[in-house]
């Protein structure tokens, strides 16, 4: 995810403007005012209360990740060693200032990748599932443009190389991760790419209410922006969006092509109708 840098002076300056769009060129969508996330937005993300059925499913993807991206050199780690691994990393994306960045996002794209490595061929699942677990591990959201992916993808190469997992597998999940700055996939695309930047973009294409929720979630994470210069980045995000060819780039994922479309066309048609 792009992270939003500020710089103190008067939101309706040129120069905030620039850096409004420039932070939003990912999927930093949300809508034009900051109000507290409601109880309920807090608790489905897992920061008062832990839902053990999903960490009990991420716990065994993680396992599953780590021994299938191991090299065959390496030793394997033992289990304490992976659960303190996993969960230093599940503590940040635990951490209080997030409302959308959260434990359950991460759930939720690696559900999405698992549907996908089901049918495109490929990609490498241990890096797939490895990106998606570390991308977003370092997220705040007023550090400048691409910090935060540069950082969650040098975590993941540190504690992957301390875990056992193999250079080309450890190198593609930070490759991945790194594609997120702006969800543009690069010259010579790998599948394992183009999958991770997919299922973290899938809420795009969810129904309206998920989609509000996951809207909303980002606009309190972001509360230190005021409206204006908000609603300026904002509408250019999403024109920047509608503008792409395709906003996808893996076939099962074309399908959910329309609902994106119609998610951020009425999200800017708000905006430009001063809503």
């Amino acid at each position: 995810m792009v992270a939003l840098e500020a710089t103190g002076r008067d939101a309706g300056a040129g120069g905030e403007h620039v850096q409004l769009v420039q932070a939003f060129v990912a999927d930093q969508v949300a809508p034009t005012s900051a109000p507290p996330p409601p109880q309920g937005l807090i608790d489905e993300h897992g920061h008062r209360r832990r839902l053990a059925r999903v960490e009990e499913r991420l716990r065994a993807q993680w396992q599953a990740a780590i021994r299938d991206g191991r090299a065959p050199e390496a030793g394997a780690p033992g289990l304490g060693q992976l659960e303190d691994a996993l969960d230093r990393l599940l503590a940040r994306h635990r951490e209080p200032h997030r409302r959308y960045h959260t434990v359950t996002h991460v759930a939720a794209a690696l559900d999405t990748a698992e549907d996908l490595l089901a049918e495109v061929n490929g990609a490498d699942a241990a890096a797939v599932r490895l990106a998606l677990f570390f991308h977003d591990a370092v997220y705040d959201p007023r550090a400048a443009p691409g910090a935060n992916e540069e950082a969650s993808a040098a975590l993941a190469e540190r504690e992957l190389a301390e875990l056992g997992v193999g250079a080309a597998c450890a190198g593609a999940a930070s490759a991945a991760i790194l594609a997120t700055v702006d969800h543009r996939l690069p010259p010579d695309p790998s599948p394992t790419t183009a999958l991770v930047l997919d299922a973290d973009l899938a809420i795009l294409a969810a129904e309206p209410a998920r989609y509000e929720a996951y809207v909303t979630g980002v606009r309190a994470e972001y509360a230190h922006v005021d409206d204006e210069g908000w609603r300026t980045g904002r509408a250019a995000v999403l024109a920047a969006f509608l503008d792409r060819p395709v906003i996808f780039v893996t076939a099962p994922m074309r399908a959910g092509e329309h609902r994106a479309r119609a998610n951020l066309s009425a999200e800017l048609s708000g905006l430009r109708a001063g809503g």
